[in-house]
């Protein structure tokens, strides 16, 4: 499969037969999305940030709401989490998605606000792919993403939701992630937007894999 970032919360997954997936599409945060021609679209909740469906192109389903499904060979299972530390009571709640596809399982927490009980991370171990947030101020910061990623010893970390240049939502910078979690991963930065991930391509250890964003 191809991971793309696009920017802010939002990846491009191309599978082998084709199939596009996009997560959390996004409007108004000084980038404007590209018309993704899309099949299946994940939204961890209702924010213009991340739920920009309608800047997408295709007859695409959405997934926007907790529960199991299963669409063109792809395993899906939305799983309810909180947008703060306050069970929602702040921000609401925010869906991960946990998508398996080609033998590797993803898992995208979204505006995830606060660390998971035992309850959810019992659901998500096993992951090859996470996309963690790591700007803080409306999600995790960069130290409590360094716990959850030490819980759940993801094959490939992807931070997101982070300050990037042009970027109108105020968080904190990449680099906080970077001293947070200091040698304890492996880490490679790729120089571009985009990687090739496949079962044969897994790494030995934990690696943070740090993309450029599409702009």
């Amino acid at each position: 499969m191809e991971i793309k970032w696009i920017a802010h919360a939002c990846f491009h997954i191309i599978l082998e037969d084709q199939t596009s997936l996009v997560f959390d599409p996004f409007q108004g945060i000084g980038y404007e999305i590209p018309a993704i021609q899309a099949d299946l679209v994940f939204v961890s909740h209702q924010h213009a940030d991340h739920n920009a469906v309608e800047k997408l192109k295709g007859n695409f389903k959405v997934f926007d709401r907790p529960g199991f499904y299963q669409e063109k060979g792809v395993e899906i299972e939305g799983i309810t989490s909180f947008h703060d530390k306050e069970k929602g009571k702040r921000r609401g709640t925010n869906t991960i998605f946990k998508v398996s596809a080609e033998g590797l399982t993803l898992v995208h927490l979204g505006d995830l606000g606060y660390i998971p009980g035992e309850d959810i991370f019992e659901k998500l171990r096993g992951v090859d792919v996470l996309f963690i947030p790591v700007g803080g101020v409306y999600t995790i910061d960069a130290k409590e993403a360094f716990e959850i990623c030490k819980i759940l010893e993801p094959n490939l970390i992807i931070p997101m939701h982070y300050r990037t240049p042009g970027l109108l939502v105020k968080i904190g910078p990449l680099q906080d992630f970077i001293d947070a979690t200091g040698e304890y991963f492996d880490r490679s930065s790729q120089r571009k937007n985009k990687i090739v991930y496949s079962v044969e391509k897994k790494k030995k250890r934990p690696r943070i894999i740090l993309l450029e964003n599409s702009f």
